[in-house]
């Protein structure tokens, strides 16, 4: 790959030295924080609602349609799971734009899709940092069965200043930390059935480790408000901190859960905290393992994933309903 101009790390340290001096240099970090409101109320009678809200969550970052091709070298944008066929389209025009062919200080780089384009604003470099951030437009971008549209801000934290001097794929993809801020991005992909709108959601991505250009470990955690559908299920989800730590293999998905998250259907927030990472086989429709804690007011429901995919609720410790599989328990928080 081409290496960056020693003039173009001299214009970019002027800039940032700049930008330091006359204090523009960005101000704070976005937030995943989305700290008040009302914590729900669980009870025994809502507790299998606490069962699908968890479920939503996980689907996030492995839903059932993806889990069979996670043991291969590369995966099509329309079997990834939402989040991330959103991080990959949108990050991989955004590593090209950092590696593309324009030697300057702040550019602009455009990526053609089917029917739009995405373009890659890079606004500043703080090499200081080893930060670059840029602005990115999605216009109506289809990528085979997906169409994604919207705008978002990307602070990337390179994982050495080697990424800014010889800025290959292999140092863009070892970062040290991406945050991404959006407000009413929408993602669609018609063979999977999601239609996702991504409101006030700011993403910050971490430890994240690859199998070629497939990500098999990473940290997401999530602010902002989530709804629509996944494989055709509602999901309306508010986030607070929310994190979603998944490990891929070619034996399937795990994924541990954390931080607080609304939905609707409870009537408020509730915390969540992993036993047992939730673990999904390729080719399997439902886990095979895992318990998932989820606590407000005082009180507690367990979600108990066996072996044989059956799940056990308790509320309080004490053991309110037995589904046989995970098809019996989602859908129940739709309302």
């Amino acid at each position: 790959m081409k290496k960056l101009s020693g003039l173009f790390i001299i214009t970019m340290l002027t800039l940032s030295l700049a930008a330091l001096f006359n204090g523009c240099g960005g101000g704070s970090s976005p937030s995943t924080s989305r700290g008040g409101g009302t914590d729900a109320t669980l009870t025994a009678s809502n507790a299998p609602q606490v069962g699908d809200a968890v479920t939503q969550a996980v689907k996030l970052v492995a839903p059932t349609s993806a889990l069979g091709n996670l043991k291969t070298s590369s995966i099509s944008p329309k079997e990834q799971p939402p989040l991330m066929s959103i991080l990959d389209t949108v990050l991989s025009a955004y590593r090209n734009s950092v590696q593309g062919k324009h030697i300057s200080a702040l550019y602009t780089y455009k990526k053609n899709c089917t029917n739009g384009d995405i373009t890659v604003n890079v606004t500043s470099v703080d090499p200081l940092k080893k930060l670059i951030h840029a602005d990115i437009d999605v216009s109506s971008c289809t990528v085979g069965t997906q169409t994604l549209n919207g705008t978002m801000g990307v602070d990337y934290i390179v994982g050495s200043i080697d990424a800014l001097t010889n800025p290959t794929l292999e140092n863009l993809k070892n970062f040290e930390k991406v945050t991404i801020t959006t407000s009413g991005f929408t993602y669609v992909n018609t063979t999977s059935n999601d239609n996702l709108t991504l409101t006030d959601l700011t993403l910050v991505l971490q430890d994240f480790t690859y199998n070629g250009d497939i990500p098999i470990h990473g940290s997401i955690t999530l602010g902002g408000t989530v709804t629509g559908t996944i494989d055709s299920e509602a999901i309306d989800v508010g986030c607070d901190s929310l994190g979603l730590v998944f490990s891929a293999d070619a034996s399937g998905v795990a994924v541990s859960v954390s931080g607080r998250m609304s939905t609707s259907c409870l009537g408020g927030w509730v915390t969540l905290s992993t036993n047992l990472p939730v673990f999904v086989p390729a080719d399997a429709n439902c886990p095979t393992g895992g318990e998932i804690v989820v606590s407000a007011g005082g009180s507690s429901v367990t979600m108990h994933v066996e072996a044989n995919s059956k799940i056990d609720i308790f509320f309080n410790g004490a053991l309110v309903q037995k589904y046989d599989d995970c098809s019996q328990v989602i859908g129940l928080c739709t309302g």
